[in-house]
This record gives structure tokens, sequence and C-alpha cells, in this order.
């Protein structure tokens, strides 16, 4: 699968003033609707979100890791995550919590400000694909939208099964601003109707085609196959190094479909 990348120079610095107006996490997390009883709360619902994420940006990859990384380093975490000291959550406390969260309201609330703090740079391209969630009793399937420069994940929707990607790339694109950005997919996503969509939107799409699109992958064989009108084509090549395997990935390019359908 070819990936299209684009390059654009980094943004400039914040000023002072814009770093004073960043929403910072706590604050985003607090916008979050508490799902438990008010009787009985011994944590806030912020804290114990703070928690989570601070546990896994230490690499605390389960409930019961992140509460016992959060017993170990009580000391250090404990006030500034809004904690008692001595009194730090244990494993049932937060699986009973996010059990009960509204997982939807909180994936809106965090994409929203991922946005906000990660704006993306002129003409980034936007990756759309979905991704099978491991360890999900039943599993869970997402279908995301993401930065290809800046890596944030822009919006995303649990989806039922596979195949109904491409009932929800539609919904995902919407909530984007797809003016002069690339959207780049896997095969599933070359449809005719969401083609159709990101241009009207006022971009352009980059999708694999393969063998759920047997008459186009045909013509595109043929042409390159046969080159119109002694065709040639602009070819581009790159070679990298990973593990001891050597790669050479090598790209040939036509405009002459385009000028065909138009």
């Amino acid at each position: 699968m070819m990936e299209v990348t684009t390059h654009a120079a980094p943004d400039a610095p914040l000023a002072q003033g814009q770093l004073a107006s960043l929403t910072s996490l706590a604050e985003v997390l607090a916008g979050v609707t508490d799902p438990r009883e008010p009787r009985g709360r011994r944590y806030s619902l912020v804290s114990l979100l703070l928690l989570i994420a601070t546990g896994l940006l230490c690499k605390a990859t389960s409930l019961r890791a992140i509460a016992r990384w959060g017993r170990l380093h009580a000391g250090v975490v404990a006030l500034p995550l809004g904690f008692s000291p001595g009194r730090m959550p244990c494993c049932a406390t937060l699986h009973r919590m996010l059990e009960r969260l509204d997982a939807q309201e909180l994936d809106q609330c965090l994409t929203t400000w991922l946005g906000s703090t990660t704006p993306l740079a002129s003409g980034e391209g936007i990756g759309v694909d979905g991704k099978t969630v491991r360890g999900v009793p039943g599993g869970l399937h997402l279908l995301a939208a993401y930065a290809h420069q800046t890596q944030v994940v822009l919006a995303q929707e649990a989806v039922d099964h596979k195949e109904n990607e491409i009932k929800a790339a539609p919904r995902v694109l919407q909530t984007l601003q797809l003016q002069d950005r690339v959207v780049t997919g896997d095969a599933m996503l070359a449809q005719r109707s969401l083609s159709r969509q990101v241009v009207a939107a006022g971009g352009d799409y980059f999708w694999v085609v393969k063998d759920n699109q047997p008459t186009l992958r045909a013509d595109i064989a043929l042409l390159f196959a046969e080159p119109p009108f002694g065709e040639v084509f602009d070819h581009v090549e790159d070679r990298s190094q990973h593990g001891g395997r050597k790669e050479v990935r090598r790209l040939w390019s036509s405009t002459a479909l385009k000028d065909y359908l138009q």
C-alpha cells in the first residue's frame, strides 16, 4: 500500500497569550458527566480519569497496573491528581467507574481537546482507517480519521463490523474540514459516493484499488501496461532498511484517466 505524505512548514511557536488560552486536560475532563451516585463517592471523576491517563503515559497498560502504579507513586502524584495522601483508588474502583462512563461523551471531549491543542499543519493529509481494539470482550472495531504528520486522531466512530466502515466513513469525514487536504484510505473506502463527498468538501482523495473494484483495477492495469500516446509516467523511488530488511518502493503516476473522465 502506498501512503501519501505532505510536507509543510511547522506552525509558528505559540505566543504567551495563546498558551494561556489553551484548555488543560483536567478542565476538559471536568465537563464529562459523572455516572456515579453522589452518595458514597470517595474520589472525583476528574482525578480517576487523570490517574488513568497518567498511568497509560507511564506504560501501565491495564487497570490493575494503573492502580498499582498510583499506589507506588502516591507520594508524588496523589496531590497533583487531586487525591488525599495515602488514599489511592484500587483496580475495582477504576473498573466500576469506566463501566458506567459514557464512552462516546469522553471520546468527543478528548477529540475536541486534541484538535484545539494540536492544530493541523497547512495542507496536512488525513488518513481514514479501521482498527480492532484488543482485550475488549466481544471485540470493538473503530473507524478513525487521523492527521498524517501530527498523528492526532481527529474523529472516530465505533462500528459493528468491519464491513460497516463504508457506512461510517461519510459520517466521520462530515465532521472534518477537508478543504485543500488529501484524504487517504484502503481499498474498502474506494467508493464513488465517498470520493464525491471529499471533492465536494474541497479536498482530494487517494484510495488503494484492489479486487473489490475489478473494472477500475483492470482499467488502471491496462493504462500502465500500454501508455497512451507514448506518455512518460512520473516516477519516484524510495529505499529504506528496517531490521536488516531492505525495502524499495516505486510509484508511477499518470493523469491520463483524469483527462479522459473530464
